[in-house]
This record gives structure tokens, C-alpha cells and sequence, in this order.
């Protein structure tokens, strides 16, 4: 979710929430564009990830497409 605010439209706590993001303070006219993730979504999509890499780990043991190891199918798409 993205949203781009000007700094006269932000609350006092989100105005400081942003001055401590930045480490600077913000000009009266500066805009400011705010990325919100909710945190469960985050160790969601890790925990989807870790269990997506552990997949392709155990099928390219000693599998093959069409000839193909599936590690070197991995190894190229690495490096694509």
C-alpha cells in the first residue's frame, strides 16, 4: 500500500515517526511517499520463501527434466 503525503497533512506522531525515519527534519512543503507493510506479511512471505527454497532443494536431488538436471536448471537460472 502506497500513499504520498505532504507534510502539513501529516499528524504530529506520524511527523515525528518520519523526522526519526529520515534523521533530518522535514521542510513545510516536502512531500513524502509511505510505504506501509504489515509486519505478519513480511514473516509470511520469509517463511514462504524458506519453504520454497527448501522445496527446490529437495526435488533437484539427483532429478532431471528432459534430460536437464534440475540443479544445473537451478545454477542457470541463478545466474540469469
Amino acid at each position: 500500500m502506497q500513499h504520498a503525503y505532504k507534510t502539513t497533512d501529516l499528524t504530529r506522531n506520524d511527523l515525528n515517526v518520519v523526522k526519526r525515519l529520515l534523521g533530518r527534519s522535514l521542510q513545510n512543503d516536502e512531500a513524502v511517499e509511505v510505504i506501509a507493510r504489515k509486519l505478519t506479511d513480511l514473516s509470511d512471505e520469509v517463511e514462504s520463501r524458506r519453504r520454497a527454497a527448501a522445496r527446490i532443494l529437495q526435488l533437484a536431488k539427483g532429478k532431471s527434466l528432459h534430460g536437464v538436471a534440475v540443479r544445473d536448471l537451478i545454477d542457470e537460472g541463478r545466474r540469469l
